[in-house]
């Protein structure tokens, strides 16, 4: 996963998918919990001739975001915005 947020995500990988086709999106998020077979539409995708492991980038919107999805997302933003301004976890 590339970038993340309340809205949907960025994120890199190996197969091709097709714009507007619905993905089923599960991952970890460090000391944030985690995204379980979160809801997706494929909003717009790209080849990435830099990478040959994961060749594709697409952005995706969630869809009817579960409530858990969206507290491990806000979680996992807080965190990352307090790093970035230095203060401690």
């Amino acid at each position: 996963m590339r970038d993340i947020s309340s809205g949907g995500a960025l994120i890199s990988h190996k197969l091709e998918v097709e714009k507007h086709h619905l993905l089923n999106i599960s991952a970890e998020l460090p000391e944030s919990g985690s995204i379980k077979l979160q809801r997706g539409e494929v909003k717009n995708l790209r080849k990435n001739p830099k990478s040959g492991f994961s060749p594709y980038v697409t952005g995706v919107k969630w869809l009817d975001i579960l409530p858990e999805s969206e507290a491990s997302i806000s979680s996992f933003i807080t965190l990352r915005s307090r790093e970035k301004r230095g203060a401690p976890r």
